[in-house]
């Protein structure tokens, strides 16, 4: 699957964080979503597979309102390719260390050869290892108003890359002008149904959910 060409035949049913966990991952699989994401963070020499984030020196991992310990086993990328990931991968870069960028593509490249894959970052450098790989489809997240206002130059020196945008700051205008320069626009996290279908009329072809309910009502449609 690889939208650097031309956008896909219909909108993408794309399960957020879905491959974080092996539990999710099946539930994902079974639903026959288009996408699966997985967050990766670099950390201590490794490449983990999680949404959480580290408290430095304090055995803690946290996101907003959860709390986890930090001493139980995590996944890590080369656990998550071994297992086979099923529907096409997207993974979610964090942090800023832009070598991770290069340890990321040949652990992928290694255990997926010829196999296309997606990568996406708030962190806007962490893609340019990525840039003019074949097989690699590089998006952009934007999700704040001084993204947005910084988006349109990089996409002049990135092109055939797509976006993944918030779903707060998006107009019918504003995902027509993003479509003239990008074959897909994402936009997360929709999970609400009818939030869905006026995305989708607006011309959004990415839809990133928490819900497999809701992707099941778009993959319905098809």
């Amino acid at each position: 699957m690889e939208w650097l060409k031309e956008p896909p035949p219909y909108p993408l049913a794309i399960a957020h964080r879905a491959a974080n966990e092996a539990a999710l991952l099946r539930k994902a699989e079974e639903a026959g979503v288009d996408v699966v994401e997985a967050d990766i963070w670099p950390y201590r020499g490794r490449l983990e597979v999680r949404h959480l984030k580290t408290m430095g020196p304090v055995p803690l991992l946290w996101d907003r309102w959860k709390l986890t310990p930090g001493w139980t086993k995590r996944l890590v990328l080369d656990d998550l390719l071994e297992s086979g990931a099923g529907p096409h991968l997207m993974l979610d870069l964090k942090g800023q260390n832009r070598e991770a960028s290069q340890r990321i593509l040949a652990t992928v490249r290694g255990a997926m050869p010829g196999q296309a894959f997606t990568v996406c970052s708030r962190s806007w450098s962490l893609l340019e290892a990525f840039a003019e790989v074949p097989g690699v489809n590089v998006v952009h997240s934007v999700g704040s108003t001084a993204q947005l206002a910084a988006i349109w130059k990089r996409l002049r020196a990135f092109p055939g890359s797509g976006i993944s945008i918030h779903q707060r700051l998006l107009t019918p205008e504003l995902v027509a002008k993003l479509r003239e320069r990008v074959p897909v626009v994402m936009t997360w996290p929709v999970n609400d149904e009818t939030r869905m279908w006026q995305l989708i009329e607006w011309g959004a072809n990415g839809i990133i959910s928490d819900r497999l309910d809701v992707l099941e009502k778009l993959l319905a449609e098809r």
